[in-house]
């Protein structure tokens, strides 16, 4: 089975199924305002050539409304609407260079979740929020922890270079038995510093989680939080002079979350009644419509 990890056909079969039909771009601020990028150039442009494929991620944090700098790729600036602003080394070439036609090209599609934008190079792929499928509800879970409905990108990247097929990094990343073994220098600090990482009885990890399949190839892996949230849950790694600032956010989540309980409740009992008082009322109107014609 590992075999087709470092497979070649496997890896075309791949970087066309998955890649170019869902790439993932950062998500985008206002119209008019410069990308917020990750490994591609931009959010809503492409050049389409093919280069490593390594896998980024970048923090999180709400929006705040700060504009960021104009995306390059290859040392080449581009503007918001993809024209290049600037190529290095542009006197070097011939007077009748035009570098207005080597700007960025429109993807085929472009649509959005949650403000997070996903670029598709394939105009026949199924729409995004069918492909999302139960992806959606943890993307959710993500962005409703912010007041605002908006997250923002902000510096630093954590990077995997790998010389595998990207399935053996999701596959590592899924199986939890390794942390033990693996990650036993991570654990005995977090243990140092006051956080409970004891299994209970029966127990590999300090928590039981699962592995959850989320639809169109879509997973993740759910496990009761023991390793603290830095907005929600405080733990003694992040020092007492979080512990207030996790606190008051911990109470804005918890304030706004048993509002949408209670609303949520309110439209239940609603619906309760409301059924089953139109269900009577359409029953009348029958009954009143039929005397109508019976004893005319």
């Amino acid at each position: 089975m590992r075999a087709r990890y470092g497979n070649g056909g496997m890896f075309m079969i791949d970087m066309h199924g998955t890649f170019e039909r869902a790439t993932r771009s950062s998500n985008s601020r206002t119209p008019g305002e410069p990308y917020c990028g990750s490994c591609m150039a931009s959010a809503t442009r492409s050049t389409g050539s093919s280069s490593r494929k390594r896998v980024v991620s970048q923090p999180v944090r709400p929006h705040t409304g700060q504009p960021t700098p104009p995306q390059t790729r290859h040392s080449t600036s581009n503007a918001t609407d993809g024209s290049v602003k600037g190529i290095p080394g542009d006197d070097a070439y011939p007077p009748g260079f035009d570098k207005q036609g080597k700007g960025l090209v429109p993807v085929p599609r472009l649509e959005h979740y949650k403000d997070f934008y996903f670029a598709n190079l394939d105009p026949n792929a199924q729409d995004l929020h069918t492909y999302l499928a139960g992806a959606k509800d943890y993307i959710d879970l993500v962005v409703d922890q912010s007041p605002s409905g908006k997250m923002e990108i902000i510096s630093g990247v954590q990077e995997y270079d790998i010389k595998a097929n990207w399935k053996l990094l999701v596959e590592n990343s899924v199986d939890d038995y390794h942390l033990v073994t693996t990650h036993s220098t991570w654990l005995n600090y977090m243990r140092n510093s006051g956080v409970n990482v004891t299994p209970a009885k029966g127990h590999l990890l300090p928590t039981k989680g699962f592995g959850k399949d989320l639809g169109n190839g879509h997973l993740t892996t759910d496990n009761p939080n023991y390793r603290g949230r830095p907005v929600a849950k405080w733990i003694a790694v992040y020092g007492e002079e979080a512990k207030a600032d996790i606190d008051a956010i911990r109470k804005e989540l918890v304030e706004r979350i048993n509002l949408d309980i209670r609303l949520h409740a309110r439209m239940q009992i609603w619906l309760y009644l409301h059924v089953p008082l139109t269900l009577a009322l359409l029953a009348a109107l029958l009954t009143h419509v039929i005397s109508v014609f019976l004893y005319w």
